[in-house]
């Protein structure tokens, strides 16, 4: 098998590394490229998709339910990617997202997403040495697989990156990361999302996880069937594996080393909740 190799920016982004490189090929384009799916089907899938999971947030008519849908949500993305926010997170953000809807429409903008991500990932990188992030860096831009080594992201336009004198990294993702990603997920799964370009709190989280992970939210058919041709492409059994997450092989971003317990209650904070 061919080997991946390339050379760019090592960036970071909301809930871990969005990594920018030039690479000869990357398992997710040959994936999605050969399987036959309709986004909005995949988005909507009662078996997985996670456009349920909006829907219920919407639907929400107290707060003890607005409790069950973000904990079957926080549930749903560990499966997908081996992360979650922890118990104190869940509460405070079903309590958020709850008054929020009581009082209104929503008002987190798209610009104050982009600025609380922009210092959770000041406040990481501040916790590494040049030495650390360039050890991420790699881990996160490839793996060894018995096949060859495999590139695992791509390109993503909405972070960039400036190396400091000390070899270290600053870096700055756009609003434009979430507003984009709210469009999209709107328009494939009306009535996921909220009529508006701001955000509820569960909307900023659904939306940011899906900006920090890549995880578009398909359904199981889906993943089953990438899972498939990963294992082809690698030569791995990816019964086990993530297709997303730190250990992720269609996308991997380091989510478990960054978005901290702590990490996530500054974040909210800085949401203003």
């Amino acid at each position: 098998m061919k080997r991946f190799f390339g050379v760019g920016v090592f960036v970071l982004a909301l809930a871990g590394i969005v990594v920018l490189t030039q690479m000869h090929r990357h398992p997710s384009q040959t994936v999605n490229a050969a399987a036959q799916f309709s986004p909005e089907l995949m988005l909507q899938a009662s078996d997985g998709g996670m456009a349920q999971y909006g829907i219920a947030f919407q639907a929400s008519t107290s707060a003890q339910a607005s409790l069950q849908a973000v904990t079957n949500w926080n549930s749903y993305i560990n499966t997908r990617s081996s992360w979650s926010l922890s118990a104190a997170a869940v509460n405070r953000l079903a309590t958020a997202d709850w008054n929020a809807r009581q009082a209104g429409a929503p008002t987190i903008t798209p610009q104050q997403l982009a600025n609380a991500a922009n210092q959770l990932i000041a406040n990481q990188l501040a916790t590494m040495t040049a030495s650390q992030q360039t050890t991420m860096a790699v881990q996160m831009f490839s793996t060894s697989t018995p096949k060859g080594n495999v590139g695992l992201n791509p390109n993503y336009k909405y972070v960039t990156a400036t190396k400091n004198s000390n070899g270290t990294y600053t870096v700055t993702v756009s609003a434009s990361a979430f507003s984009d990603m709210r469009s999209n997920l709107a328009s494939l799964a009306p009535g996921m999302l909220s009529n508006s370009t701001n955000f509820y709190p569960s909307e900023a989280m659904l939306v940011g996880y899906s900006v920090a992970t890549w995880d578009m939210g398909y359904g199981n058919t889906y993943i089953s069937t990438v899972k498939a041709r990963l294992a082809g492409i690698t030569g791995l059994d990816m019964t086990e594996q993530n297709l997303y997450g730190q250990t992720g092989y269609l996308i991997r971003r380091p989510v478990t080393t960054f978005l901290t317990d702590a990490a996530i209650g500054q974040f909210f904070s800085n949401l203003g909740f």
